[in-house]
């Protein structure tokens, strides 16, 4: 299970990447490393927040 851990005003939030096709109306597939990381830069550049400040986990355990 993948997963974006997002640290914004000292509050963790969570997004799934099956939410995520859900709310996009894609079918769930296996991302590629690449386009998690432009999703982990996106998340993070829209809310201006750090980049370290989203982490992109598998299982529970960081990865991005």
């Amino acid at each position: 299970m993948i997963d974006f851990q997002i640290l914004e005003n000292g509050e963790t939030k969570y997004l799934s990447w099956v939410k995520l096709c859900k709310l996009t109306e894609m079918k769930p597939y296996m991302p590629s490393t690449w386009e998690l990381l432009a999703l982990k830069k996106h998340f993070a550049e829209k809310r201006g927040i750090p980049l370290d400040d989203v982490q992109v986990r598998m299982h529970g355990s960081a990865i991005l």
